[in-house]
């Protein structure tokens, strides 16, 4: 029996950086100390840096989102494309 092929899909990694940025906010299980319940991750394609914003409710990660874009952007950087799953 042969192993179905899958299509070669062509997903090149983006080379400058915060050309392409990919977010997800996780669940942390327990409230810290300070009570932040939730965190999200901000990943640049290109470089692979990853930071982390610790969140008190799930409603703050579009507020988080929007500072770090605009911050971003005043930096001079042109971003193409953010990815993020709307919180599924």
């Amino acid at each position: 029996m042969q192993r179905m092929s899958y299509k070669n899909v062509d997903t090149a990694r983006s080379i400058r950086m915060h050309q392409k940025l990919m977010s997800d906010m996780c669940y942390v299980g327990a409230s810290t100390y300070d009570g932040y319940f939730h965190f999200q991750l901000e990943q640049d394609d290109a470089s692979r840096y990853v930071w982390g914003v610790l969140l008190k409710r799930k409603e703050e990660a579009c507020s988080v989102v929007t500072k770090d874009l605009e911050w971003l952007l005043t930096q001079g950087h042109q971003i193409e494309e953010f990815g993020f799953d709307q919180g599924r």
